[in-house]
């Protein structure tokens, strides 16, 4: 039943094309930092060339920002839309008589999990994998400052590892992003409401104190490991709980 999930998932066009630009997202900026040799400026050391570091400040970060700004929007096509048309066309009626309602919820939400969070996954791994060979030798580190804390110092003196667990790091919340779009669509059935509710919780994560986006970053030279820690829990434990109170009430309802 997964697998048949995940397959009718990719068979819309709409989320086809989505999957793509999230994927092939991180590339173009490598692509930048290229250009920018030819052009007769720096060559960055390799794990400062990976995407999460967000060093193409000549164009504004504008890659970092269509891959994170827009997160709930990625996830509402992927992981909403198909459900939505469902309960529309009552489709998700033929599913429950199948499987019944708490299987189906279930499945959906671990198929829209594993889907993100595998697919970004790859994606950075891949590209880190690329700029390791693409600029190997690159001398340039724009983070080449003096450690504020043990925390940082660790990280800054391990930055593969520290580009790895960032890699963890974003394809788990674009994991989570993706059960909270699904999670929503179930328990409110309407496309604006859904729309609304994801789209306004992101913009809460990233616009509060201590914003989501810096967690993304691998080198934050003066983040600490209690920023870090109270960052991410909240985002997964009011994310969690609310993925949990409507999928219990979507069940029960």
């Amino acid at each position: 039943m997964l697998r048949f999930l995940i397959k009718r998932n990719l068979s819309t066009l709409s989320t086809v094309m989505v999957l793509l630009w999230i994927f092939i997202l991180p590339f173009l900026e490598s692509w930048w930092y290229i250009y920018q040799i030819i052009q007769g400026n720096y060559a960055y050391q390799p794990d400062c060339a990976f995407f999460l570091c967000g060093n193409s400040v000549g164009i504004g970060h504008i890659f970092q920002g269509l891959y994170l700004w827009l997160i709930p929007l990625y996830c509402l096509v992927i992981s909403s839309n198909d459900c939505l048309m469902d309960q529309e066309r009552g489709y998700d009626n033929i599913l429950i008589s199948r499987i019944g309602k708490r299987k189906m919820i279930y499945r959906l939400l671990i198929k829209n999990f594993i889907l993100l969070s595998v697919l970004i996954f790859l994606s950075l791994s891949l590209n880190l994998l690329c700029v390791h060979l693409m600029f190997r030798g690159g001398k340039y580190n724009p983070s080449e400052i003096s450690a504020l804390n043990v925390f940082t110092m660790f990280w800054t003196n391990h930055p593969l590892l520290n580009n790895f667990v960032h890699i963890l790091i974003t394809s788990i919340i674009y994991g989570i992003m993706g059960m909270f779009c699904c999670a929503t669509s179930f328990y409110f059935r309407n496309r604006k409401t859904v729309y609304f509710v994801s789209i306004f919780f992101w913009l809460i994560e990233i616009l509060k104190p201590g914003s989501l986006l810096l967690i993304f970053q691998p080198f934050q030279i003066n983040s600490t490991l209690t920023e870090t820690a109270s960052g991410l829990l909240l985002f997964f434990v009011p994310a969690i709980l609310y993925i949990c109170i409507l999928t219990r009430r979507s069940i029960y309802e």
